[in-house]
């Protein structure tokens, strides 16, 4: 385990880094009032709940144009596995 010091960087800690987590990271933060938030939070243990979940997608919705499902979210919990699946969800072909 790695212990964090005052003069690590983000990147070290786990800072959000790509544009989606980034992203992410901004609408965890307005959503649930709180932050910054590390690519292993958990949504749901930083006091994130289905309610407020739902506002999550929809506020990715609203920046992107583009839905993501509600499952995402509960099925990756943390920053970076959410992320990493919007990304994922966001490259994949439409199904037809």
């Amino acid at each position: 385990m790695v212990e964090v010091t005052e003069d690590m960087s983000g990147a070290e800690r786990g800072a959000p880094h790509t544009p989606t987590q980034i992203m992410v990271a901004e609408i965890w933060e307005k959503v649930l009032d709180q932050g910054p938030f590390t690519l292993t939070d958990d949504f749901f243990e930083v006091g994130g709940h289905s309610l407020l979940a739902t506002q999550v997608v929809s506020l990715i919705r609203r920046e992107t144009g583009r839905r993501v499902p509600l499952r995402l979210l509960i099925e990756g919990p943390t920053l970076e596995e959410f992320a990493n699946a919007v990304e994922v969800h966001f490259t994949s072909p439409s199904p037809s």
